[in-house]
């Protein structure tokens, strides 16, 4: 059951109106750089444009950045599993291993003598753990 909280309630209708707001404003946006992005590339396509096209306007420079097709993971990709099913030499051409830290980073951290908590304090740094907020839509 939702916690009833008259001093809040005000500020959480502001929010969510805001967010509607905002919603509403990044579509009228993504609009308009569809028919900047659309402009740009009839323009690039008769100018044969290097990687970046600008425009003047009363407002501004807009410029456009024209990038590669690029390809990533899916959001439920599972690559350790593919890993294990890929030859190792296929493996090796297509990707590269990143490192990042475990899940028990700070519990091994802490563990650590303060020389190599030194050497690796130079590297990583903390995030806050601030709760995050969602809006009703």
């Amino acid at each position: 059951m939702p916690i009833v909280n008259k001093k809040l309630s005000s500020v959480i209708a502001e929010a969510t109106q805001l967010n509607r707001e905002i919603k509403e404003r990044t579509a009228k946006l993504d609009a308009l750089k569809v028919i900047i992005r659309n402009e740009a590339n009839k323009v690039a396509t008769k100018a044969d444009s290097d990687e970046k096209l600008e425009f003047e306007s009363d407002a501004g420079i807009c410029s456009v950045s024209f990038v590669s097709d690029s390809v990533s993971f899916t959001k439920d990709a599972n690559p350790i599993a593919l890993k294990e099913t890929l030859p190792e030499d296929i493996w090796n051409c297509l990707f590269v291993e990143e490192v990042k830290l475990s899940k028990e980073f700070k519990e091994t951290f802490v563990c650590l003598n303060k020389g190599h908590q030194s050497i690796v304090s130079k590297i990583v740094q903390a995030k806050s753990n601030e709760p995050r907020v969602t809006l009703p839509r």
